[in-house]
């Protein structure tokens, strides 16, 4: 009986790729061989209903539909679960805010208006008075840190314009043009951060890597292992601080909500940046002569 429950979920699983195979052959096989599983692991067995539920709310977050997390929460949608390609980094809904990036740069350039609030502001919104948990997971520090991993690794001028210009004039152009480019970026990255802050975010959540990794999804890592990373990463202050003085401005909206601490001075000299370095130690000073 048990082979061909299996077979069954197996075909199942084939027409429906959205659905956890693995685990349900797994509690299927501990059931009838009398282990008691775990919690955690029956909660991985969704009705292909809430895996539905759940892609919807990532996909209307993901391409910044409004209207649609708004009537999917009225529908009673989770406002703390959502599933995407990515795992569990956009696991959950705010999850999927802090990951993407609304560019007004780009917008604004062919032509689109920008509502206001933005959508990303709105959606934001609509999850926070959804009462979605805004501290089940350190947020700012992923704000932070994936605007990094995303947007400038490798990338020093923060450029994706990738034109060579052909004279003097163009290359003056082309600067001005780079630099509203960056404006625009930390612009679109603080919108959303400072909105997190203002909703009673947790400055300094600490935050690490491993969890939102492919290593990590093909784990399936779980909320409580994910925790005591983050326990072991670093401050979201210093994140930003160590990203050097073209991150000025992330550093002085955090602190008008945390302070520094002996790392920040650490996260000043890995920067490398001696604006940054001098900022920090100044600050540092000023602080402590309080």
């Amino acid at each position: 009986m048990l082979i061909i429950m299996i077979s069954l979920f197996v075909i199942i699983a084939v027409s429906f790729s959205s659905c956890d195979v693995v685990d349900i052959i797994k509690i299927l096989i501990a059931n009838d061989i009398g282990i008691k599983t775990d919690q955690e692991s029956q909660e991985k067995i969704l009705s292909f209903e809430e895996q539905s539920h759940r892609f919807e709310m990532y996909w209307a977050i993901y391409t910044y539909n409004a209207d649609d997390v708004k009537k999917y929460l009225e529908k009673g949608y989770d406002p703390d679960k959502s599933k995407g390609e990515e795992g569990y980094r956009v696991s959950t809904p705010l999850g999927v805010i802090t990951w993407g990036h609304y560019n007004t740069y780009f917008r604004k350039q062919i032509g689109e208006i920008i509502t206001e609030p933005p959508p990303d502001v709105e959606i934001f919104n609509l999850l926070i008075n959804a009462n979605a948990k805004i501290n089940n997971r350190p947020y700012v520090w992923e704000r932070i840190h994936f605007a990094v991993e995303n947007h400038v690794k490798g990338n020093k001028t923060l450029s994706r314009t990738g034109k060579i210009p052909a004279s003097e004039e163009e290359k003056e152009e082309l600067m001005i043009e780079n630099l509203n480019e960056v404006n625009g970026f930390f612009a679109d990255r603080n919108r959303i951060l400072l909105s997190f802050l203002k909703a009673g975010a947790d400055p300094d959540m600490r935050g690490h890597p491993y969890p939102f990794t492919l290593e990590a999804k093909r784990a399936r890592i779980t909320d409580k292992e994910a925790i005591k990373y983050f326990a072991k990463g670093t401050r979201p202050i210093n994140e930003a601080i160590k990203n050097g003085i073209r991150w000025e401005s992330q550093v002085d909206l955090l602190l008008q909500y945390t302070t520094l601490d002996k790392d920040s001075l650490k996260a000043a000299k890995k920067s490398k940046d001696p604006a940054m370095i001098q900022k920090i130690n100044k600050l540092w000073k000023e602080q402590n002569a309080m």
